[in-house]
């Protein structure tokens, strides 16, 4: 291998590492935060400055009703499953 391989594939896999850690502040970055909480109130409010909770168990998407974890994943009941012997055509 050439000096010159070996340099491109040192690009090549910083590039990679490079893009899954921006990939992982993307997830980061969408997850609600203060900014865009509707509790007012909250004793964790940041002051100017101060840092933002993401993804806090106490954010309020609207004055009455609290948002799921946006982490967990999605409850859905409908999995692909497999089709039983009477579903499936022949």
């Amino acid at each position: 291998m050439t000096n010159t391989e070996m340099w491109l594939d040192e690009i090549i896999s910083h590039i990679k590492s490079v893009k899954s850690d921006i990939w992982m502040l993307h997830e980061i970055m969408s997850l609600p935060n203060c900014n865009d909480c509707k509790n007012k109130d909250c004793e964790y409010k940041p002051k100017w400055g101060e840092h933002i909770r993401y993804n806090c168990p106490l954010h309020l998407a609207t004055a009455d009703c609290k948002t799921e974890n946006s982490l967990e994943k999605p409850n859905s009941s409908k999995v692909s499953e497999k089709p039983t012997g009477s579903e499936r055509s022949e």
